[in-house]
């Protein structure tokens, strides 16, 4: 929330005539200090991740058995063990990462909004997790639908 903070800041400053001298230096080491933060995580968050993707990768083949090898071609097994663990690499580091951002941020904002005005928080509290429940049922729905569909495509029907 404070980039978007010093954003809203920066965009007043200027609908109020410009920004001055002394502001400058207030912006740029706002600006410095939000970033750095954002990309050391950023950096740490994705090589923990892809760290964790080749100890995965190396693992599962390690589990299975020699004669498994002689069976499958060496290139069919590579690309089913990559594109395995590439899904999960990707729901790992783009969902189930950001759903923890989230909610961290979900609970800071909750905690504010208490603070400011709990009667506000009372109702839009509610409504968002209103919303959050009723989109992931939309969602599974839907989802089962588009399965549906691509099974039927697929088999011919």
């Amino acid at each position: 929330m404070i980039p978007v903070g010093l954003l809203y800041s920066f965009v007043i400053v200027l609908m109020n005539g410009g920004v001055n001298g002394s502001r400058i230096s207030f912006y740029v080491v706002d600006t410095l200090a939000c970033l750095v933060p954002m990309f050391i995580v950023t950096y740490f968050q994705y090589n923990a991740t892809y760290v964790e993707s080749g100890v995965r990768r190396v693992s599962l083949a390690e589990q299975l058995p020699l004669s498994f090898f002689r069976k499958k071609d060496s290139a069919d097994l590579a690309n089913s063990i990559m594109g395995d663990c590439a899904t999960l690499e990707i729901a790992l580091f783009h969902y189930v990462l950001a759903l923890a951002g989230s909610l961290i941020s979900t609970t800071l904002i909750a905690i504010c909004l208490f603070a400011y005005d709990w009667r506000m928080a009372l109702w839009v509290l509610p409504i968002a997790f209103a919303i959050t429940f009723f989109s992931a049922r939309i969602q599974e729905y839907f989802n089962h639908k588009f399965v549906e569909a691509n099974v039927a495509l697929e088999s011919g029907v």
